[in-house]
């Protein structure tokens, strides 16, 4: 055996012990520094677990699904109940949205940064798939499509049987 495979070989020996007292000492001045109350995160786990196991693996989105995008439109005017567009025309074997009210007002924040909810929409839908989960997205004015969250979640539905469903949204 050569000089050079003899250097390799004495250079793949497994030290796991540095590792691990790298990683002790990270974490311990980690736990210093954020100062974990051991107690209290025990306690308040099952409040905690909840946006927690939203990080951990596997989540929805590692997963690939077999989806069928399809959709229908409907528009809602800003601050303008005299402009009103003119409300969706359903059109038979396709979905179909439709909003009540047409306009309202986007929520705000005040002086003091706390939130001024906007105008709260219902959205109806008709001729989705029935008992299967649909997505609701939104576009702003120049097209930028963005889904909307209520309560800390992604706004989704869920229509009946007959493929309908009367959704409350989220504040504008």
């Amino acid at each position: 055996m050569d000089c050079a495979g003899c250097i390799q070989k004495d250079t793949d020996k497994k030290r796991p012990g540095i590792f691990l007292w790298f990683l002790v000492v990270f974490f311990s001045l980690g736990w210093q520094i954020s100062e974990i109350d051991v107690v209290k995160a025990v306690r308040e786990l099952p409040d905690a677990w909840a946006p927690l196991s939203r990080v951990l693996w596997p989540w929805e989105a590692a997963y690939t699904y077999n989806t069928v995008e399809f959709g229908a439109g409907a528009d809602i005017v800003i601050d303008d109940n005299k402009n009103l567009p003119p409300i969706p025309e359903q059109k038979e074997g396709e979905p179909y949205i439709k909003t009540v009210p047409r306009w309202g007002t986007l929520s705000t924040l005040d002086e003091n940064n706390d939130l001024v909810k906007g105008s709260q929409i219902t959205i109806i839908g008709r001729g989705f798939h029935p008992d299967t989960e649909a997505q609701i997205w939104w576009s702003d004015a120049i097209g930028n499509e963005f889904r909307p969250r209520w309560d800390g979640e992604y706004l989704t539905v869920m229509p009946d049987s007959d493929g309908n469903f009367r959704q409350n949204g989220p504040p504008l």
